[in-house]
């Protein structure tokens, strides 16, 4: 697993859609050991004109994952993943670089934060702003 070592800049994102909610157990894939995560998806949808065609849509994926220490933790994060998309409520992550998924048009960013920091400080009751 990956381990920050350094840290001398933050991105911060605002999730205001979630779109699918993937929680994940820990295993090894090819000798790659994994950890429990949570995934979700969000997109931007943008609109440009075509003059063969004309108006067209283009669709930005991101697909945001946040390690969690154990299976346990990941429910829980996917739990209140759900709830903030059913109540609307904004969230914030502080995460990575988007990198390009290979053979997709998804970026991927990982969360700084693990599932039980997040869960400290998250709150699924506020509403959108």
């Amino acid at each position: 697993m990956t381990q920050l070592i350094k840290q001398g800049f933050s991105l911060s994102y605002e999730v205001l859609n979630v779109g699918t909610i993937k929680p994940g157990a820990s295993g090894e894939y090819e000798g790659t050991k994994y950890p429990a995560s949570v995934k979700f998806r969000s997109s931007n949808i943008s609109e440009t004109e075509d003059k063969e065609v004309g108006l067209r849509e283009i669709e930005q994926i991101i697909e945001f994952s946040i390690p969690c220490e154990s299976e346990t933790v990941a429910a829980n994060v996917a739990e209140a993943v759900r709830k903030a998309r059913t109540n609307g409520v904004v969230i914030a992550i502080d995460g990575s670089m988007p990198s390009k998924s290979q053979g997709a048009d998804i970026y991927k960013v990982k969360s700084m934060k693990t599932g039980t920091e997040f869960l400290k400080t998250f709150d699924t009751s506020s509403k959108a702003k």
